[in-house]
């Protein structure tokens, strides 16, 4: 498993994750470790969904790996 780096999360990553996971709809984005620091690697960074994609594979963003997490 990795982490997803949330400096530039907002509502649409956050309603592609709970489409996804098949949660219904996301109601806020929480960013700033609001559920605590990850743990491992940081995966997906800079993620830009429009918020009508099936999954964070699926949206915009740099490479596996690539990341300048704040």
């Amino acid at each position: 498993w990795g982490t997803v780096c949330d400096d530039a999360w907002d509502i649409k990553d956050a309603q592609v994750v709970c489409r996804a996971m098949n949660c219904g709809t996301a109601k806020k984005a929480r960013s700033s470790a609001f559920f605590g620091p990850g743990q491992g690697e940081i995966w997906l960074d800079d993620v830009a969904c429009t918020g009508n994609e099936t999954s964070l594979l699926h949206c915009p963003r740099p490479p596996f790996g690539e990341n300048n997490c704040r």
